[in-house]
């Protein structure tokens, strides 16, 4: 009876590891271009989890008009692509444009420039 729940349970434990959502597949970070789009060095940086070896990948977008300096989240589709962002204050979509109705969520701070 021991030997079955101990069976049960690395059963349990393989099929929790196997199987994964890619809902956080992608991490957004950085400042907006809009606060000194003359520094090369500004803009918001990417972290992308989706790779075969599940090393990430780091690249920017210059283009982004979201600020990620106090908070942020990102959502991903289950497949890993893209679909959102949040800073508190506003949400940007995939198109790097505002969402319907996602502008005056949260404190001056973090809102859009």
């Amino acid at each position: 009876m021991k030997l079955n729940f101990i069976l049960l349970y690395i059963l349990l434990l393989f099929n929790t590891i196997a199987y994964t959502q890619k809902h956080d597949f992608k991490w957004l970070m950085g400042y907006s271009f809009a606060d000194n789009p003359y520094d090369t060095g500004w803009g918001c940086a990417i972290m992308d989890f989706d790779t075969p070896d599940g090393n990430p990948i780091f690249y920017e977008e210059k283009y982004k008009r979201i600020d990620f300096n106090r908070s942020g989240a990102n959502i991903c589709d289950r497949l890993g692509n893209y679909l959102f962002a949040s800073n508190g204050g506003y949400i940007e979509g995939p198109n790097d444009s505002l969402m319907f109705n996602g502008d005056d969520l949260g404190t001056i701070l973090n809102t859009r420039n």
